[in-house]
């Protein structure tokens, strides 16, 4: 059993839940209460999920709108807060919904973007530079806003990574963050057994696993 995000081995007994990418297995853990996967992926199972199509494409464009839609309130919001347009990095990106709003109210984007399809989508969308992984982005390069929408519970260790986004922001910069709720009123007692937060490790059906420490309470 992997330790917790906070040290801890001990955790609670593990509870199976179905999704429609299959069955998953999570524990709690005794010491701070996170839910977590039961196992990690292997670095073969990480670059399935996330390299391949099986969840990851380029969405519609009624879809592709709708995302927008969201992504612009919360431009919006962030605005309102008096925070001043400069430049922002989006880990995550996917097919660029959310880097185009904040483009549109002011912001110098850039994408961080694992998938290829999804990244080469938001290329094209955007005209924005969407890397592949951190280490590809100038080392002395710093951000006004770094934006994590529900990419946080993929992250195998979570504490060094954030660690590490920290660093690259200017002195001021903010880390906006976005997580699934297991805990909620509507994953508790609506989508408990139906829930596309809970992913299995292997598309394959191989694996009966999240694929990292999904669904923080």
């Amino acid at each position: 059993m992997n330790a917790c995000y906070c040290g801890s081995r001990e955790c609670s007994v593990g509870l199976k839940h179905r999704s429609p990418w299959g069955t998953v297995q999570i524990v709690r853990c005794s010491s701070c209460g996170a839910y977590r996967t039961a196992d990690m992926p292997t670095p073969e199972q990480v670059a399935e999920l996330y390299g391949g199509d099986a969840i990851y494409r380029p969405p519609t464009e009624e879809d592709y709108a709708a995302k927008k839609r969201r992504f612009s309130a919360i431009a919006a919001e962030i605005r309102s807060s008096g925070t001043v347009a400069g430049r922002m990095l989006e880990i995550g990106c996917n097919a660029g919904y959310a880097l185009e709003a904040f483009k549109e109210q002011g912001w110098d984007v850039t994408g961080c973007e694992h998938n290829g399809s999804t990244a080469d989508y938001a290329r094209r969308r955007v005209g924005s530079r969407i890397v592949r992984s951190l280490a590809e982005l100038d080392p002395d390069v710093r951000f006004d806003l770094i934006l994590l929408s529900h990419v946080l519970e993929h992250i195998v260790e979570p504490m060094p990574f954030l660690k590490e986004l920290t660093g690259r922001l200017r002195p001021g910069g903010a880390l906006y963050l976005l997580v699934p709720n297991y805990g909620s009123l509507f994953v508790r007692h609506l989508y408990r057994n139906n829930w596309s937060g809970y992913l299995p490790c292997s598309m394959s059906g191989t694996s009966t696993h999240t694929p990292s420490g999904d669904c923080w309470r």
